[in-house]
């Protein structure tokens, strides 16, 4: 009964932690659109405002989370008006410079990076197979945060799986009331017990 007990736990954790990181993941990511003429883009939530409801014991672990920055190039170059080309996404980020990101990859470009403590900025640009600057782009690149292995399980052991234990016992403890009645009819056969002796 223990082991089923633990499996059910284990796996409620990881998928209310699953849920959690891509939660943050979409959250946090920024996306950029280009139509050919302009750029669009949707702001992301500062991951500092995520927290701002949560308690302050909750948000302790917080400040150790690390994440890997990731970027994914859907941009085509478009300045031939009969065939669009796949375009080189140029990334420098916190002093590190990752360069031709192909349309249609996803790559990682930062390690352990803190959005708790730093804003993610960074500066890009587009090259053609060429590498000349395309003069007319379209579609949409986005830059998104993954946890770190380590960060990822800290936060399942340190608040997930605490959590989720506390929901369980409290679901039974209101299933248990809803069905039988306990504790009270334990309290009540107990006291009917002594009042005979």
């Amino acid at each position: 009964m223990k082991i089923i007990r633990l499996t059910i736990l284990l796996i409620l954790s990881l998928v209310v932690n699953f849920w959690l990181f891509s939660y943050i993941q979409k959250s946090t990511e920024k996306l950029y659109f280009f139509d050919g003429e302009s750029e669009f883009s949707s702001p992301p939530i500062i991951f500092e405002e995520i927290l701002n409801n949560i308690s302050p014991a909750i948000q302790i672990p917080f400040p150790l989370m690390k994440f890997n920055v990731y970027a994914t190039n859907n941009v085509e170059d478009t300045s031939d008006e009969f065939t669009a080309t796949t375009t080189g996404l140029n990334i420098q980020i916190f002093g590190k410079y990752s360069d031709n990101i192909l349309t249609g990859n996803t790559e990682q470009i930062f390690k352990n990076f803190s959005p708790y403590l730093s804003n993610l900025s960074f500066e890009r640009s587009f090259k053609t197979s060429t590498g000349n600057t395309p003069e007319k782009i379209e579609g949409h690149f986005r830059i998104f945060l993954k946890p770190t292995v380590r960060t990822f399980f800290l936060i399942l052991l340190l608040i997930i799986t605490p959590v989720v234990y506390g929901f369980i016992r409290i679901f039974s403890s209101c299933l248990r009331f809803v069905l039988i009645g306990s504790p009270f009819t334990e309290v009540l056969t107990e006291f009917k017990k002594r009042q005979k002796s």
